[in-house]
């Protein structure tokens, strides 16, 4: 007998822009080291965006136009005063 799978996950950010939704989702992996910081994110998070982006575009009845990951560590800071 066949069991729904449920599964539980929290969308970090869902906006909706003009050609359907953008969907981010934030990440700290450590990165030290990682040459081509998009291909990890992607290899270890992948799966999980597009779970991401089917469970929305059910919930909303609309196009995801983006689905993407933003490690945070990776991310260039700058102040200006």
């Amino acid at each position: 007998m066949d069991r729904p799978i449920v599964l539980r996950g929290v969308i970090d950010l869902a906006h909706r822009a003009e050609d359907g939704w953008r969907v981010v989702d934030y990440k700290a992996d450590q990165l030290d080291g990682i040459a081509d910081v998009e291909a990890e994110m992607l290899a270890r998070h992948g799966v999980q965006l597009g779970q991401y982006r089917f469970a929305w575009e059910r919930i909303t009845e609309s196009k995801v136009a983006s689905a993407r990951i933003v490690p945070l560590r990776a991310l260039e800071v700058r102040a200006e005063s």
